[in-house]
């Protein structure tokens, strides 16, 4: 599965429009892909959107890609948006697919949140292999604190990976932080020599999001 994770920087005062917009978008399924989520950001960068979406290969995602591109207004909220950004990733090998949350994929909303953290960090040359070994060792203890959604890393344009953790509050995602770095198993360490750029954001899920 390719995973697309878009993003939708709006204009001061739009984030209704938009949100309405991306509701009406994603649910016409025009492109096709199975949508997850689209979370409002809350803190970070803000009047921002995030969307998690899955294509069964690359070829529907490239098809999609090249739909929106051609379109004059694909999302019907042109005038709104400062910019957006679909881009493709793949999931790390030993992590399970997002369908897996789903209940064998019968579920239509599952309930991780409502608050979630998605991390992305850009990699120096050859960061992407360091982080992966890393993950693929500590993760399991680092699940044993609070799941991870997904692990996915970009597969075009700047080397980097965006990872998306679920807690239902903000200060339970704190005490777990602590308690993780105080395990000494996270994050990995030596993995600070990979890592060019990191940025953070806290996010809601919109009420039509199906993971919330």
């Amino acid at each position: 599965m390719i995973y697309e994770i878009g993003q939708f920087l709006g204009r001061v005062g739009a984030m209704p429009a938009i949100t309405g917009a991306l509701r009406d978008y994603f649910g016409r399924k025009d492109g096709g892909g199975r949508l997850f989520g689209v979370f409002t950001s809350e803190i970070g960068e803000l009047n921002k959107i995030y969307s998690l979406r899955g294509f069964p290969d690359m070829d529907s995602f490239q098809a999609e890609r090249e739909r929106i591109v051609a379109a004059r207004d694909p999302f019907g909220v042109g005038k709104h948006l400062v910019y957006y950004n679909l881009a493709a990733h793949q999931k790390f090998s030993f992590l399970p697919d997002i369908e897996t949350f789903f209940e064998g994929g019968a579920a239509s909303v599952v309930k991780l949140g409502p608050l979630y953290e998605i991390r992305t960090y850009q990699f120096q040359p050859g960061g992407l292999a360091i982080w992966q070994d890393a993950l693929r060792d500590r993760i399991a203890a680092r699940h044993k604190l609070s799941p991870m959604l997904g692990a996915f890393y970009t597969l075009d344009g700047r080397p980097g990976f965006t990872h998306f953790w679920p807690y239902p509050s903000f200060e339970n995602r704190s005490d777990i932080r602590r308690k993780a770095v105080a395990s000494g198993g996270w994050p990995p360490v030596g993995v600070e020599v990979a890592i060019e750029h990191m940025t953070s954001t806290i996010a809601l899920p919109t009420d039509f999001s199906p993971l919330q």
